[in-house]
């Protein structure tokens, strides 16, 4: 039986999945993230600093410099590959058109072990 729709649901630190989203055209992995400077374009420092979230930021006494922006966006980024910490998570494959998938995304944030089935 395939799930005609699709939900997604997070009650943080778990999330669950299932159904198909437009036909299947957006189920699975999107590909790479598109950060650094592959996609022609640098990230703008500048521009956050400048932004209203930065200014707001710098007015509560915690200016922005470039190195601070950039070790925030270390800290934040998830890295999903073959390499990655997240790999060896423990769980079976997620086929959310057959049965909801459950992951433990504080472990997993990649969503790439199901542990509906454990």
């Amino acid at each position: 039986m395939i799930l005609p729709i699709s939900y997604y649901i997070n009650l943080f630190p778990l999330s669950m999945t299932a159904g198909t989203t437009y036909g299947g055209v957006w189920d699975g992995w999107y590909g790479p993230s598109g950060r650094g400077d592959t996609a022609g374009q640098k990230y703008d420092m500048y521009e956050v600093t400048s932004s209203l979230a930065g200014r707001a930021v710098s007015r509560v006494g915690t200016p922005l410099t470039p190195a601070i922006i950039q070790t925030l966006r270390n800290e934040a980024e998830v890295i999903c590959d073959s390499l990655s910490v997240y790999a060896h998570v423990e769980g079976s494959e997620c086929k959310p058109l057959i049965a909801p998938c459950l992951f433990n995304i504080r472990n997993d944030p990649c969503e790439q072990h199901n542990l509906a089935d454990m």
